[in-house]
Parts: structure tokens; sequence; C-alpha cells
């Protein structure tokens, strides 16, 4: 019992990515929520939730670098909703080498809109670097609807028909889309956050 109350309490202040101000708020809601959820899990989640104080204490003694997390607000997919309600949507990932590209991925919700869409990187972390060229993302159209008996057809059939294969240096990057809408007209979207790293950085 002691256990699992404990567990339930570092939770709530261990977070990596709560700030003090987010550690005060809402404890009581928090606290609950956790008790919950670590009441079957604690033997389980104590030794993951040291872990990551561990990784908390290496990133602020400068052990690690901080740019290899995500910070507050910071996202690596989102959908954004452009002036003329046109839904669009975009992912960042890596496959946790540094040595292999990141991919980009983006779509219109609307499978009708086929506008061409730019992308943008830059560097922000540990370096900041100037913004990259606008460059396209590769457009695949999709073909007819899957035979459902085909396991791995629906997969590629639902799959964003924007993309893109970029080599990068270590380092975070904000990655920034133009974006034409149903009329036509470009509009920019906020960026999204990729952390082309190694999984070596995340060992303890």
């Amino acid at each position: 019992m002691i256990g699992w109350f404990v567990t339930a309490v570092l939770a709530v202040f261990l977070n990596p990515l709560d700030s003090e101000e987010d550690r005060r708020k809402n404890f009581q809601d928090r606290l609950l929520a956790n008790c919950v959820i670590n009441f079957i899990l604690w033997p389980a989640i104590l030794p993951s939730l040291l872990e990551r104080r561990r990784f908390l204490r290496d990133i602020r003694s400068g052990k690690k670098p901080g740019w290899i997390v995500l910070e507050k607000g910071e996202e690596s997919g989102q959908v954004w909703h452009l002036s003329d309600g046109t839904e669009f949507s975009a992912s960042v990932s890596t496959s946790g080498e540094s040595s292999k590209p990141a991919n980009i991925s983006a779509d219109y919700e609307d499978e009708s809109l086929t506008g061409k869409i730019h992308y943008q990187v830059r560097m922000i972390a540990p370096t900041p670097q100037p913004s990259s060229e606008w460059r396209p993302l590769i457009f695949t159209p999709r073909g007819p609807k899957p035979d459902t008996d085909n396991d791995e057809a629906p997969d590629d059939y639902i799959a964003d028909r924007y993309e893109a294969s970029v080599k990068l240096a270590r380092g975070k990057y904000e990655v920034a889309f133009q974006v034409p809408n149903r009329a036509g007209k470009i509009e920019t979207c906020s960026p999204l956050i990729l952390i082309v790293s190694d999984s070596s950085d995340y060992d303890l």
C-alpha cells in the first residue's frame, strides 16, 4: 500500500516535462488519477519513474543535451484548419538513428485536394541555423480501395499521400509547411518539432 501511494506521488512530481507551475496546478486531481492508474501497476511503474527522474537529472546537470526531448507545447504531429476551414495534418519522425533519413508526411482530410505542399526545416538546437529553402513534398495518389482480404493493402491505402525523406545532422529542428487551401491561397502552418538523435542518447 505504501509503495503504491509513493509511486502515485512520484508520478505527479517527477514528470521531466512538467514545470514548477505545472506541478502546482490541479494537484489533487492529478494525484487521484495517478492513484487509480497505479493501483495495480505500481510495481512495474516505480522503476520507470526512477529512471525518468535520473534522465531528467542528467539533462539538468548537462550530462545529456536538453534538446533530445520535446519541451512543453512542442509537437511532432498536428492538425491545422486553414482560413477557409480546409483541414490539413502532418507529422515528422525518425527511426531513432541519426544515420538514417528523417520522415515527413502530410495530407489533406479531403482527398479531392491535391495542391503542391512545401516544407522547410531549420535547426534550432544545439546550434541554431538559417532555414532551408522551401522544398516540395512528394505526392503519391491513392489507388482504388483495397481488397479487405489483403492485410497489408489497407495500410498502404490510408497512408499519407505527401511524403519526404531527408537526411539531417543530429539536432532539434522546426519543420514548417506551406499549404494551398481549397481556393489555392498559400498558407504557412506553425512548425512541428523534429528531433534527430541516436538511441544511445537515451541510455542511462
